[in-house]
């Protein structure tokens, strides 16, 4: 038993001697990062690359930096078994001279009161909610600092949806693919880092092209916008398709004219259309792309995440009564909107969800798979269409004089049409 016991305080005690061994396996994953994507993010860029997906990372989280936390909550969900085992066990973390509780003093100089490690064990804590609390602690230095525009961007990117492309395993069928050149401009995008050069001028609309290509997700020439909203329409029909819900894409004749409105029999309020939604009744899904960086919207985004998303959806609930003239043929009209994060507002997250449990019990799968398998599916389309408008934007390229060819053809084998 003490031979046990000898052993494991050897390895804990060893902390600090294998500092030197993380640095350098962090060092070797950052140069495999760079290796491999042909990136090389400055400090702050890879300090964000080596934060969680909530907190806008990459999740490549360094081993130096959560070390203690790990070895923190290891000892202290230890500590019951081994009491159980020796009697004679004594906890280190009351000895102010151990390693243990200088690793307990080091992190609760970092937390935040409400998050204090007592130092009797009485409580066990976990490791995920350590690395989180050190995650939220370095993302909030980081933020702090950012321009408007940076912060409206990351906002973005920690929305639900937009880290799914990161996670989703490549599978050409499922659509969960994307072209080598298409994943890295989306990590440029996520760690904020410069598409071109310098600012320029838009080829095709003549406004002003910023460096970090934002402008690609705002404008409306060359039909970028129309071939994300088409394909993004296509893929939730298919969702709904999944669920047996029988949708119709671009149903006409939904709303019937009236005299504040004689022309509302050609408005189509429903990108998507199922007959039977909640209590049975039918329900038109109306999906919208939008940006964070919008002109009336960039300041609200920057200290709000999923503020873009939010905000156009009490706008298309108000626009031309659309909402209200829906309730009134029995209709639930419903925006879907995401951002160009791929990230979803709250009315999204909602349908996504019960579409989800429609289709797991087709398909007899767990329903949290289902959702994140399409989720990453909408991520992906989203994320290659941006990367694809700023490919079709940058001046050096030569791709903007074959543009609309190309578009047309990729749009027909991503989208499944224009």
């Amino acid at each position: 038993m003490k031979s046990v016991f000898s052993c494991f305080s050897k390895k804990i005690t060893q902390l600090a001697a294998t500092r030197l061994e993380l640095a350098r396996y962090d060092h070797k994953v950052r140069v495999a990062f760079n290796a491999l994507t042909g990136l090389f993010p400055n400090e702050d860029q890879w300090g964000q690359a080596t934060r969680g997906f909530g907190c806008a990372g990459l999740g490549l989280r360094t081993t130096q930096r959560h070390a203690t936390p790990a070895y923190v909550a290891s000892r202290i969900r230890m500590h019951d078994m081994c009491r159980e085992l020796d009697k004679n066990y004594q906890w280190e973390g009351v000895n102010q001279a151990s390693a243990l509780a200088q690793c307990i003093a080091a992190l609760n100089h970092e937390l935040p009161i409400h998050q204090l490690i007592a130092t009797d064990a009485a409580t066990p804590i976990r490791q995920h909610d350590l690395s989180h609390s050190i995650d939220t602690i370095d993302h909030e230095r980081f933020f702090q600092g950012l321009c408007v525009d940076d912060k409206a961007q990351i906002n973005s990117e920690m929305l639900a949806g937009a880290s799914d492309f990161l996670n989703a395993v490549p599978a050409v069928a499922k659509g969960h693919a994307m072209a080598p050149e298409e994943f890295v401009t989306e990590l440029k995008t996520r760690l904020l880092m410069d598409q071109y050069p310098e600012d320029t001028w838009c080829p095709l609309c003549d406004c002003v092209l910023d460096r970090r290509g934002r402008h690609a997700g705002l404008c409306a020439a060359g039909g970028d916008r129309v071939r994300k909203h088409n394909g993004a329409r296509n893929r939730v029909g298919q969702f709904a398709d999944a669920a047996r819900m029988r949708p119709e894409l671009e149903k006409p004749g939904l709303l019937q004219p009236c005299p504040d409105q004689p022309d509302a029999n050609r408005r189509r309020p429903a990108d998507v259309y199922v007959p039977s939604w909640s209590h049975g009744s039918p329900a038109a899904f109306d999906l919208a792309i939008t940006s964070p960086h919008r002109q009336d919207i960039v300041l609200q985004a920057s200290t709000k995440t999923g503020a873009a998303a939010e905000a156009y959806e009490q706008f298309k609930r108000l626009y031309l009564d659309t909402a209200r003239d829906c309730m009134r043929q029995g209709i639930a009209f419903i925006p879907l909107i995401a951002e160009t994060s791929g990230g979803w507002g709250p009315a999204a997250q909602c349908v996504f969800k019960a579409l989800a449990r429609s289709v797991s019990i087709v398909s007899g799968r767990e329903p949290s798979q289902e959702l994140l398998e399409h989720r990453q599916a909408l991520s992906i389309l989203i994320r290659v269409a941006n990367a694809r408008a700023i490919f079709r934007r940058d001046p050096g390229s030569g791709i903007v004089a074959t543009a609309p060819d190309t578009s047309a053809r990729l749009a027909l084998e991503v989208y499944g049409g224009p």
